[in-house]
């Protein structure tokens, strides 16, 4: 009877594994609902999406457009300086020693030169210093027309040297004896006197005087005299000339004013206009032999006298008909002669003096 307790009974082995299925059912059953459940629906999906999409700034905006119109300007910069490159610029400038260097003219009459002249402009007043003004000779305001070729090669080599020592363009020297033993020109006398002495060096003159006259002039080798106790020697050992003072002579620097008013140029650039107003300033012989008068000229040959001035001292001040000098030159300018100053375009590009005539 035991024995058959013991064998398992066909049915209930059946019943047991249909059991145990269903429990494996209903355990996968659990599992994938909570797979499912773990997963979000589309729609939340979309949503998420929509509510982390950020929009541009305002400020990301501005900063895109500044930084587009900075390369465009960029650009814009480049193009303009390699065209401003490309095209035929011509540029014109005096140098401190008022020579002028100007490009080799083009005669092509469809080429027209601009030099931007005024009597202000750097050029026109590096070309009026060109002017032969002497200190006591004063040629270039004559009544009558005057020429680089009509002045004395005295007061050409003078104005140039006179020129160059506004400049600073000299050496101041002691007098030594070595330098003495080579002077002669009014040194009788002067001995130990002569403490000092200004040497030109024969490069800067001609430099200088070509500026002045032309560049197919020639410097004088000579001596050039003042009349007011100071010479310029030439002295050929040394190649040079040197200045120095001499016992004699005297003066004063001749008084005027000058005024520019206009300016131009010819047609083909060769040639370069200045117009000013010139007004001299002298004393004079009354017919009692008085020589506290004075008068002003619209020229250096003392014609067409101004006004009379009668000169006084008050408090200390010099008064003519009792308006000081500046006051009386400033006043009479425009009354002065009118004079035209011609320059010309030399072949080494240089605009030098060639008269000056009253017109």
């Amino acid at each position: 009877m035991d024995n058959e307790s013991q064998k398992t009974n066909p049915k209930d082995e059946i019943d047991k594994n249909e059991t145990n299925k269903k429990i494996e059912n209903i355990n996968e059953e659990e599992n994938t609902t909570k797979t499912v459940s773990n997963i979000k629906p589309k729609e939340d999906i979309k949503k998420e999406v929509v509510v982390n999409y950020r929009k541009p700034s305002i400020f990301s905006c501005i900063l895109l457009i500044l930084i587009g119109v900075l390369i465009a300007t960029i650009i814009f910069l480049v193009i303009y300086f390699f065209k401003i490159n490309n095209d035929d610029v011509k540029i014109y400038s005096d140098l401190i020693d008022s020579t002028i260097n100007i490009p080799e003219i083009n005669n092509d009459e469809n080429e027209n030169i601009n030099l931007q002249l005024s009597p202000t402009s750097d050029l026109v007043i590096a070309l009026y210093a060109k002017i032969p003004m002497q200190i006591r000779g004063y040629e270039p305001y004559s009544g009558q027309k005057v020429t680089k070729d009509s002045i004395s090669d005295n007061n050409k080599l003078l104005f140039t040297l006179r020129s160059l020592e506004k400049e600073s363009k000299f050496i101041s020297l002691n007098a030594t004896s070595d330098i003495l033993s080579k002077l002669d020109n009014k040194m009788q006398g002067m001995g130990e006197y002569l403490k000092d002495v200004k040497r030109f060096n024969i490069e800067d003159v001609n430099q200088k005087y070509k500026s002045i006259f032309g560049s197919s002039q020639e410097v004088p080798l000579i001596d050039a005299e003042t009349t007011l106790g100071y010479v310029y020697e030439y002295v050929p050992e040394d190649n040079c000339y040197y200045g120095h003072s001499y016992a004699g002579g005297g003066g004063q620097d001749f008084n005027y004013k000058s005024q520019i008013y206009a300016c131009e140029q010819s047609k083909d650039e060769s040639e370069i206009y200045i117009y000013d107003n010139f007004i001299a300033f002298n004393s004079y012989y009354t017919s009692d032999n008085s020589y506290n008068n004075f008068a002003l000229y619209s020229n250096s040959d003392c014609e067409n006298i101004v006004v009379d001035l009668e000169r006084k001292y008050e408090n200390g001040n010099t008064l003519y008909n009792g308006k000081t000098y500046d006051e009386i030159m400033n006043e009479y300018i425009d009354q002065g002669g009118k004079f035209k100053h011609t320059f010309k375009l030399d072949d080494s590009g240089n605009y030098y003096w060639y008269s000056s005539e009253q017109i």
